[in-house]
């Protein structure tokens, strides 16, 4: 063949055998060097964004500690100035006795003065000498001494009274110094307690502004590692907090009622022992009142036999033998125990008074604490235009009728003990840090329906409606009585 035409059929198979040749399909897949590198940059963004939580709920748990504090601050606030009126109230009623003792006591004092003047003036009309020239007869000189004494007498008791009146006004005037040094050390104490709720106010309020900044920081490096927006970012971390917190809430609830529940199987068992022990003692009881009396019956029985045994000796001494010997009289029958008297009836269950509050007087509480809606919480108000959470519950309340402590944990303990699932509107709810314990009590809230609860939360913050698990789970509820 023609080189030239070799040629040409070259030119003409190789763009063929191009054309029918097929992809290779690796062609743009990543190396496995790539995978590992892609696998190892996921670890790293899942370690980091682990991290970042991990602080973010370091944070969230710094700025809840703070709060906390402050709160319970404020509850040592009310309970002071609870006192300091408790201690003033008292101090005046001392005062009070005191000024009226005194008074008797300056009486009974002007009365011996009087009396002791008068006896003086009258001396030569009331002396025995002169009485006895004066007198017409014995009965005349008895009259008259009879009168002298009596005179002495009178002076005498009024002066005795006296003198117990004035150790009376010494002692109400020991207890005025008493209720007064009370009274200043409660005064010492509530300022301490305001000066203690400021403090712990003001770091509540700085640990919120750092832990906001860092949160926003942190979250902001979420969104970056995520591809999501800042927005999105925060509404996840806020979801993960409450669940987080809900999770926290569960594990406290199942340990107390661990505890609950062992504290119980130790009082069954103990009251297992002490009923065991009861039985155990009755039937010793009854056993030794049945061996006392055998004993009596036995004593009995021989000394009716020694009776019987005396008495045939006397009458063989004193009457003739008989022919035939006579059957001794019948033993009488034991006596049968007298059948037992029929207990008593119960008594009837003491009527607890009060109950729980009419629909009018819910409405009334809800309608008075919503009326406060943006007034401004201070440490230890209770109105007209300032509250803290305990000062806000207790005057709805009064102002539908019924009273309340002005303290978190004693206002707790007036009401009736209700669970979550049985408020009604107007009932409230307590936080504590440990909901085993309502000593911890650090606010107070108040139940308005639909999930929600009124509240005076915080130094800078006002009269606002929230969610009933905003602040956690609520660790006791209760509901106030008439």
């Amino acid at each position: 063949m023609p080189v030239a035409a070799i040629a040409a059929l070259a030119v003409c198979v190789g763009p063929m055998q191009a054309a029918s040749a097929k992809p290779d399909p690796m062609d743009g897949a990543p190396t496995q060097a790539q995978v590992d590198q892609a696998k190892a940059a996921a670890a790293d963004k899942a370690v980091e964004l682990g991290r970042i939580r991990a602080k973010l709920a370091a944070v969230a748990g710094k700025a809840r500690a703070a709060r906390v504090r402050a709160l319970l601050a404020a509850q040592r606030y009310d309970r002071a100035q609870d006192r300091l009126a408790a201690a003033t109230a008292k101090q005046r009623r001392a005062t009070h006795k005191a000024k009226a003792a005194a008074r008797h006591a300056s009486q009974l004092r002007k009365q011996v003065g009087d009396l002791v003047a008068a006896q003086y003036q009258d001396s030569n009309t009331l002396g025995a000498a002169q009485i006895m020239l004066d007198a017409h007869g014995p009965q005349g000189y008895l009259d008259g001494m009879a009168t002298m004494k009596m005179v002495d007498r009178s002076v005498a008791d009024v002066y005795a009274a006296y003198r117990a009146a004035q150790a009376a006004s010494v002692a109400r005037q020991r207890d005025v110094t008493l209720a007064t040094a009370a009274q200043r050390a409660a005064t010492d104490q509530k300022q301490a307690a305001f000066e203690r709720a400021s403090s712990d106010s003001a770091a509540a309020a700085r640990v919120e502004q750092n832990v906001q900044t860092q949160t926003d920081a942190l979250i902001a490096q979420v969104a970056r590692l995520e591809g999501i927006s800042t927005s999105l970012a925060h509404r996840r971390q806020e979801a993960l907090a409450a669940a987080a917190e809900q999770r926290r809430q569960e594990a406290l609830q199942r340990r107390i009622r661990a505890e609950r529940k062992r504290k119980a199987e130790q009082r069954r068992r103990a009251e297992a022992r002490r009923r065991a022990e009861q039985r155990r003692e009755a039937e010793q009881r009854r056993e030794a009142e049945e061996r006392r009396k055998a004993e009596q019956k036995r004593k009995a029985e021989e000394k009716r036999k020694a009776e019987e045994k005396r008495k045939a000796e006397q009458r063989r001494q004193q009457d003739p033998p008989d022919p035939a010997p006579q059957d001794p009289p019948p033993q009488n029958p034991p006596p049968q125990p007298a059948p037992p008297k029929p207990e008593p009836p119960a008594p009837p269950a003491p009527d607890p008074g009060g109950g729980d509050p009419s629909q009018a007087q819910r409405y009334q509480a809800v309608a008075f604490a919503k009326a406060q809606l943006g007034e401004p919480y201070v440490f230890g108000a209770a109105g007209p235009n300032a509250w803290d959470c305990s000062g806000l519950t207790m005057m709805a309340w009064r102002s539908a009728g019924i009273s309340l402590a002005h303290y978190a944990p004693t206002q707790y303990m007036e009401t009736r003990r209700i669970s979550l699932s049985e408020l009604l509107p107007g009932d409230l709810v307590y936080f504590a840090n440990n909901p085993g314990d309502p000593n911890t009590i650090y606010h107070a809230a108040m139940y308005i329906g639909g999930g929600l609860m009124i509240q005076a939360p915080r130094p800078g913050r006002s009269v606002e409606i929230q969610p009933l698990y905003y602040m956690g789970t609520p660790a006791f509820a209760g509901r106030p009585q008439n």
